[in-house]
């Protein structure tokens, strides 16, 4: 559930950090904008995940240490984490980088994204995906405000591992459900497919300003995504038109990432934005 960003907060502290404000509630906790306190301007995201048994204990010590295997600039780092006792009750602490800049804010609060911007964010993103699925990190959907620019215009994923509750069904949480594939909505776990669809809806919104899939009744909005019901306008571009009904199609007829990476459309845009280099830098060869 999407948390109110102006919620004053009463000097909450975590370790060495201070609660500027609260931005998303998870389902094992939340994300919390902070500063250091030696540093009130070096601002930080943290991530705090509730310690409800000894299993989601375990599990986040295996995916910190799968994440110190992936080497990317595509990836928001993970500076330290520890753990921190409160009310009786225990959390991982996961300090990392911010950034201002989310995908969301460019697309609707700027000129900024053209067609090679397009493109470009679009090619990292599916270079990233195709190294978290390499390292079994990937996530179960992503969608555009956790996804961060850096300061050479780079994208930077967030959020690796945080599932976002969307079970209430209100207004924040239909925000995320327009990211997430049919087979979520059904309750099937099939997390490369998952992304991919993901990743076609923002394709679509990064290319036509607006979500492949809303709809201002909750139901609705399941039905339109389940029935796969959306628009692409007369005049677009062939590699686009192609590429999103790839992604944006029943599960069986979806491509992987890595049938993405080798699709000859994808290709020609890898060269045509000249990010072939970063694509063999991750072995994407398709060998």
């Amino acid at each position: 559930m999407l948390i109110n960003k102006n919620e004053p907060l009463n000097e909450e502290k975590y370790g060495e950090y201070s609660v500027i404000k609260k931005l998303y509630k998870t389902k094992n906790g939340e994300l919390l904008l902070v500063s250091k306190n030696d540093n009130a301007h070096k601002l930080f995201t943290l991530n705090k995940i509730e310690i409800k048994n000894e299993k989601i204990k375990n599990d986040i010590e295996s995916e910190l240490n799968a994440l110190k295997q992936v080497d990317s600039k595509y990836i928001i780092k993970i500076n330290e984490y520890f753990i921190e006792k409160k009310e009786e009750k225990s959390f991982f602490c996961l300090i990392l980088d911010y950034y201002e800049n989310n995908l969301s804010k460019l697309i609707y609060e700027s000129n900024f994204i053209n067609s090679k911007i397009t493109w470009k964010f679009f090619i990292q993103i599916i270079i990233q995906l195709d190294n978290l699925n390499l390292n079994k990190l990937l996530p179960n959907y992503l969608f555009p405000e956790n996804i961060y620019i850096d300061e050479e215009n780079n994208i930077k994923i967030g959020g690796i591992g945080i599932t976002l509750d969307i079970s209430n069904k209100n207004r924040s949480e239909m925000d995320i459900l327009s990211y997430c594939s049919p087979e979520i909505i059904k309750g099937e776990e099939n997390y490369e497919k998952n992304i991919i669809w993901s990743a076609g809806c923002i394709l679509y919104e990064l290319a036509f300003k607006k979500r492949a899939f809303m709809d201002k009744n909750y139901k609705t909005l399941e039905h339109s995504i389940l029935q796969i019901k959306y628009e692409l306008p007369d005049d677009s571009e062939k590699e686009l038109i192609l590429i999103i009904n790839k992604l944006l199609s029943e599960k069986k007829k979806r491509p992987s990432i890595k049938e993405l990476i080798l699709d000859g459309n994808f290709k020609n845009k890898i060269i045509e934005i000249n990010l072939f280099s970063q694509i063999l830098n991750t072995n994407l060869k398709g060998k």
